[in-house]
């Protein structure tokens, strides 16, 4: 009743105030002429305006530059605050000449920072032929905010003496514009600083300047971003991206409001309880029946809670959506105090939410193989594949010491798990390896997320993938080919494996099958996606260790999965992803198995850890990847091993130049506004330096993620973009090159006795 109430009360609301002043600015368009309004909310091709004429840049230091237009339009901008300040201060309006005024003194301020930064953007492309970073970005943003700004301020020119004239409308427009080009100047301050320090060749702060980053960070967190979450969010985007990227956030809002009072809830319920209990505990002995445990959720429990999620956020998001400033203000009180179950809870919608789950095969082609394969993990792939990370040497032991010295091996495991040093995958993982060996049956159970089992067209046939319990638990990923080639003679010419994006503690690759199912149809090869254990469940480097595993996997059943037994193997993933694929393209090297042919990522993270970068202060506006939510994400895949940001498989950035040396060819596809947009810059550029084959292509006014918006509304330049890596990919699978002469493992095979030792190649000491 009082969300009703609380519905009513906003819509009124809307009717009286708000609306009227959207009517205004359409109708005011229609009659003036002025589309620079309904252009913006009515998805024009570009968010700056092509037609608009400028005059000739004053300062002649930005003829110098790349970025003369930015300058002339500055100094336009600059003459139209002019004018309309001496026009507002004759007739003593106060609020607009606060404004205005506000608006020409971050000019003066922005002007000279945009104009170092323009000197310094092309000294940090990953190459000439390549240009982008984060330096390029931000004055892309500036651009398109400047060009936001100028139709208003002539549209004040041409009509402030006009009885049509509003002046509260365009008050409140250049008043968020102010606060816009107040948080850009800081950060166009920010990457002066950081160009001048790094010795202009690099786009981190040097190790050197730790703590200088670190006060950074920090002043970074306390700016008010919130004018980049209202009616403005996601401007410079592609008018379709940022049509998309509002409903992401206002469901994004709606669906906190519903996580916050459902936490509320929970937590009174849980202290009423308490109280109740404590108040009633008899003093010797209690004759009432004894609590029943509560069963684990099932696959219903998680969809009629997903149902309900579901429901709250659509409910309050209305009022978002009516609300801008509200969402604004909402979403940014969640970002300052963003945790793991609530980025869990809402981009897991998309995968257990009824009709959200389905999308993939709603919208996207059909396929003749759909199917989860459950890869056991034997005694060999503990001491092979998981020997990473600060207890690989002990899980060696447990796999391989006799019998008599197993309770050694408990007590230090139970040592570790005081400590809250294994992680709770670990832990099952150290309980599953004592049970078999000292005889105990047990029931294996996925090591991440329940199963989710849908009907799917299955081949009937035989089985090429059967199961067998080794009792060591096992990794699943899931099989999709476009054609049924179990009944063709015609290979492949390879394999993609994919892994999937989420920030390493969401999502799986039932939510990625938009894209991917287009993939395996275009390219006609199958595409084995990891669904790999997620973050706090499992900290690093259990991920990356289970990718690696099933890459070894695939290398030893190519034939059956139908690439043939010399067909090419390409790495392919996004985001969190992107940074599995170079780990395990690292590990394969370490290792000294047989290399990937080809690592082709998007967007991908590489130095896990938050870091400053021109391109990661862009995380202070942007809808999908905020400061807060990627600094929880990089905590909880850190998990409680802070050192662990050093080792390459974390932080590819990171590794050796003898590592790089050996990589296989890199085919990067950023985005121009991505917050991960540095990483990519410089893995390419110390990748290109070491004489290897490595690209980098930018898609222009793109924001992080877009793979999944391409074909949900997300226009012609996202699906440009995701055709260019499929482009990447095709030829990397026609390649001529192979890495098949370096030699593999042998598939694993279960034996009943027989210990198997090995050598522990991680980057941890034991």
């Amino acid at each position: 009743k009082l969300q009703f109430l609380y519905f009513i009360e906003r819509t009124m609301a809307l009717i009286t105030g708000e609306w009227i002043d959207e009517v205004y600015r359409k109708i005011h368009a229609t009659l003036t002429g002025d589309k620079g309004e309904a252009e913006e909310n009515s998805g024009n091709k570009s968010p700056v305006d092509e037609n608009m004429t400028l005059k000739t840049c004053p300062n002649p230091l930005w003829s110098e530059t790349e970025y003369e237009e930015l300058g002339c339009a500055l100094w336009e901008m600059k003459d139209l605050l002019g004018n309309n300040i001496e026009y507002f201060s004759g007739i003593d309006t106060i609020d607009m000449t606060r404004v205005l005024t506000l608006l020409a003194t971050e000019w003066a301020l922005l002007e000279e920072g945009c104009l170092s930064v323009a000197r310094a953007a092309c000294r940090h492309d990953a190459d000439p032929d390549m240009p982008g970073n984060g330096y390029r970005s931000l004055l892309s943003i500036v651009l398109a905010a400047t060009y936001k700004i100028i139709p208003r301020l002539k549209d004040c020119c041409r009509q402030r003496e006009s009885l049509l004239f509003n002046k509260n409308v365009h008050i409140t427009d250049l008043d968020d514009y102010g606060r816009i080009l107040s948080l850009l100047r800081k950060i166009v301050q920010y990457a002066v600083m950081a160009d001048s320090i790094s010795c202009r060749n690099h786009l981190f702060l040097p190790e050197s300047e730790a703590e200088l980053e670190k006060q950074t960070i920090q002043q970074f967190a306390e700016y008010d971003c919130s004018c980049f979450y209202g009616r403005r969010a996601a401007f410079y985007c592609d008018p379709k991206i940022r049509s998309a990227l509002s409903v992401i956030i206002t469901a994004m809002a709606g669906y906190d409001a519903g996580f916050h009072s459902t936490t509320e809830n929970t937590e009174n319920s849980s202290q009423q309880q308490q109280q109740h209990q404590d108040c009633n505990q008899l003093p010797e002995e209690d004759d009432g029946p004894s609590p029943q445990p509560q069963r684990p959720p099932t696959e219903v429990d998680t969809q009629l809670k997903a149902t309900k999620d579901g429901a709250k956020a659509v409910m309050h998001g209305v009022g978002y959506w009516m609300n801008p400033k509200l969402r604004a203000e909402s979403l940014i009180k969640r970002f300052r105090s963003c945790d793991v179950p609530f980025a869990k809870g809402f981009w897991g919608l998309t995968e257990s939410a009824p009709l959200a789950q389905h999308t993939g095969s709603i919208i996207s082609p059909w396929m003749a193989v759909n199917r989860d394969i459950k890869i056991p993990i034997t005694d060999q792939d503990i001491l092979t594949c998981f020997d990473d990370g600060p207890f690989g040497p002990l899980l060696a032991e447990a796999i391989n010491a006799p019998l008599d010295q197993l309770p050694s091996v408990e007590t230090r495991v139970s040592a570790a798990m005081d400590k809250d040093l294994l992680s709770e995958v670990e832990i099952k993982q150290f309980n599953q390896i004592l049970s078999k060996r000292k005889g105990i049956c047990t029931t294996v159970t996925p090591l991440d997320t329940p199963l989710r089992e849908l009907t799917k067209l299955v081949l009937k046939s035989i089985d090429p993938f059967p199961f067998v319990d080794s009792g060591l638990g096992y990794v699943q990923a899931q099989l999709l080919q476009h054609s049924n080639d179990a009944q063709t003679t015609q290979r492949t010419p390879g394999i993609i494996v994919h892994f999937h994006g989420g920030g390493f503690v969401a999502q799986s690759p039932k939510s990625h099958e938009v894209y991917l199912r287009r993939w395996t149809k275009e390219l006609g090869v199958p595409i084995i996606s990891v669904d790999y254990s997620l973050a706090p469940e499992a900290w690093f480097p259990r991920a990356v260790q289970e990718c690696y595993f099933v890459y070894k996997w695939v290398l030893a059943n190519r034939a059956s999965l139908g690439a043939g037994p010399k067909g090419r193997v390409i790495l392919t993933g996004d985001s969190a992803g992107g940074n599995l694929a170079v780990g395990v393209a690292i590990k394969a090297i370490i290792s000294g198995i047989r290399k990937p042919d080809a690592v082709v990522v998007s967007y991908p993270v590489l130095n896990v850890r938050l870091a400053a970068s021109p391109s990661r202060a862009m995380a202070l506006l942007d809808p999908l990847l905020p400061m807060g939510l990627l600094e929880c994400c990089l905590k909880a895949y850190t998990g409680n091993r802070p050192s662990s940001d050093k080792s390459p498989l974390m932080s590819p950035l990171l590794a050796s130049d003898a590592l790089l040396k050996q990589f296989p060819p890199v085919r990067i596809v950023a985005s121009e506004f991505d917050p991960l947009l540095d990483d990519s810059i410089v893995f390419i550029r110390k990748l290109r330096s070491m004489g290897n084959d490595a690209t980098i292509d930018v898609a222009p006014r793109m924001p992080h993620g877009f793979l999944n918006l391409a074909y949900l509304g997300g226009g012609d330049d996202s699906i440009s973009a995701v055709e260019l890596v499929v482009e990447h990919l095709s030829r990397a699978l026609q390649g001529t090159s192979s890495n098949d002469d370096v030699s593999i493992d042998p598939p694993t095979v279960l034996t009943e006795s027989g210990s198997v030792t090995t050598t522990n190649t991680g980057w941890f000491a034991p």
